[in-house]
């Protein structure tokens, strides 16, 4: 029998503890990385940025995505190279995250990362998020 509770437990385990890597991984590179405390509500027109709330499932408020990383350059017109990331342990993204980076990234114009790992790799990779066009429905004749 399949204990609900526990495996609820291990699963945000994995979670923070993959989050923790992703943020010392991204210091190590040079990045300033901060917590993002926001979510991109989507049922509005244009979608708006509102203070993310928390749950009963979550007692703190966690953002969509996970951190904004802020890395110092030399170029004075642009002084801050600025990006988003999201973390997954399994690689996947819901299609209403997919929808929110489409909108971070087409309106705010800041590049979003998925940070995911792969088995037996402590490190974690990141990869760019592309473009997400949802399908649409196909309509059938009765």
């Amino acid at each position: 029998m399949v204990n609900y509770k526990q495996q609820g437990k291990n699963n945000r385990r994995r979670g923070q503890n993959h989050e923790y890597k992703t943020r010392h991984h991204l210091e190590e590179q040079g990045y300033i990385v901060a917590r993002w405390n926001n979510q991109i509500d989507l049922t509005t027109s244009p979608p708006t940025i509102i203070q993310a709330k928390a749950t009963r499932f979550n007692r703190g408020t966690t953002g969509f995505p996970d951190f904004i990383a802020l890395k110092p350059t030399n170029n004075p017109q642009h002084p801050y190279t600025i990006i988003l990331i999201e973390c997954k342990t399994n690689n996947t993204l819901s299609k209403i995250e997919k929808l929110r980076l489409n909108h971070i990234q087409e309106q705010l114009n800041i590049p979003c990362f998925i940070s995911y790992k792969l088995d037996g790799d402590i490190t974690p990779h990141l990869r760019q998020h592309t473009h997400y066009e949802p399908k649409t429905p196909i309509k059938t004749q009765v």
